[in-house]
């Protein structure tokens, strides 16, 4: 995600709808994202089903 030059709320609750839709077994890391983007990420909840880490 470091190459993300522009993300909002709408593309964050899509990322977290593929996310709760994937297997059990499976993990989502967020690797590279930027504050605003890992703050946005946030902001939509991502964190329940996805690891964020930062720069």
């Amino acid at each position: 995600m470091a190459a993300v030059t522009g993300f909002d709320l709408a593309c964050a609750y899509a990322l977290a709808r593929a996310a709760t839709q994937l297997p059990e077994t499976s993990t989502l890391t967020v690797r590279g994202a930027r504050r605003a983007v890992q703050r946005t990420l946030r902001h939509a909840g991502l964190e329940a089903v996805a690891v964020i880490e930062g720069r």
